[in-house]
């Protein structure tokens, strides 16, 4: 019999596989970030790191760390009894039903329990750890067995992004088995040679836009997505103000990046806004943003003779910019 698995809201950390890709298709890769400089004029091309000391090894720790902290938040029934391990009798609880990821930014700690009752009182009489949220339930059964689940997170920070406590049960002749796992994924660091560079002095911000006016995805001949409008030569703004140009630059240069991997994402329906940095007006592109509205919300940087990041931001990113340049593109 082929197993058969169900998910419900869960909010926090998604099964997520595969390889970093920016805007093709709904693929995420990113990295940290924190608040823009002012208005000063110069461009911040240092890394968006916490400190010097910030290193994908510091990134892991602290997220090691986090997890062992998460771990020690489960409120265990008074009943229950700690177990050393999985028993031979749960093969369903091989894995976490709910809350597991392939990323390799991620870190995992595990405990079980052995609690009288079924699966659905024990889960149902948890409490929720301080300072989390109910982050969903799920359930997977098949020929290894059934197992229900409930998940709690707490708030993304600036280099942890997820932290989850997903408690897996499974029947075990008149008992229940809990597995706890807490998974906390962190963000990879954002390679130095993908900062907007000092040198840039005018900035070009361009839109497309999405589909035509009442179209919908799926809505055209076997569900191709109706094609992009441009919204003109009016959705091009130059910006030449040393000040704003330093401004947007630095507002990318602290977004935070992507996670790492493939994971579901809302429809994309064609539109983006590219913002394109040069030394002088006329001049060739020293760095590109390219920002997707929605799907992913991707904003893919590319370096002239440096390297490419996948950031997050979406609409928020480009109405933050184009609130910096005091402009309004045409939608």
């Amino acid at each position: 019999m082929r197993p058969t698995r169900t998910l419900t809201a869960v909010a926090s950390v998604l099964v997520l596989a595969g390889a970093a890709a920016a805007l093709a298709g709904c693929a995420s890769a990113t990295g940290s970030g924190g608040r823009a400089a002012g208005h000063s004029g110069t461009v911040t091309a240092a890394a968006p790191s916490a400190s010097a000391a910030d290193t994908v090894a510091a990134r892991k720790a602290l997220a090691t760390a986090e997890a062992t902290r998460i771990l020690g938040t489960f409120d265990a029934p008074a009943d229950a009894r700690k177990l050393s391990g999985r028993p031979a009798g749960v093969a369903v609880l091989r894995q976490a039903t709910i809350g597991t990821t392939t990323v390799p930014t991620a870190t995992d700690d595990v405990s079980w329990y052995r609690v009288p009752g079924t699966p659905a009182s024990v889960l149902a009489g948890l409490r929720v750890p301080s300072g989390a949220g109910r982050g969903g339930s799920g359930s997977t059964g098949g020929a290894g067995g059934s197992a229900a689940a409930v998940a709690f997170s707490w708030p993304a920070g600036s280099v942890l992004d997820s932290r989850t406590l997903a408690v897996s049960a499974a029947k075990d002749g008149s008992d229940t088995v809990l597995r706890v796992d807490a998974v906390v994924t962190y963000l990879p660091i954002r390679p130095a040679d993908s900062l907007i560079p000092a040198g840039v002095r005018v900035a070009t911000i361009s839109s497309v836009g999405g589909p035509r006016a009442g179209a919908r995805p799926g809505g055209t001949p076997n569900g191709a997505q109706p094609p992009p409008v441009s919204t003109g030569p009016a959705s091009a703004v130059t910006v030449t103000d040393p000040a704003v140009v330093a401004a947007l630059a630095n507002v990318l240069n602290t977004q935070p990046m992507q996670q790492v991997g493939v994971h579901p994402c809302p429809a994309m329906l064609g539109g983006e806004t590219t913002v394109s940095f040069a030394a002088r007006t006329g001049g060739p592109a020293m760095a590109t943003v390219r920002i997707q509205p929605d799907g992913c919300g991707t904003a893919a940087v590319t370096v002239v003779g440096g390297g490419t990041a996948a950031l997050g931001g979406g609409p928020a990113l480009i109405a933050r910019l184009t609130t910096l340049a005091h402009v309004r593109l045409p939608r």
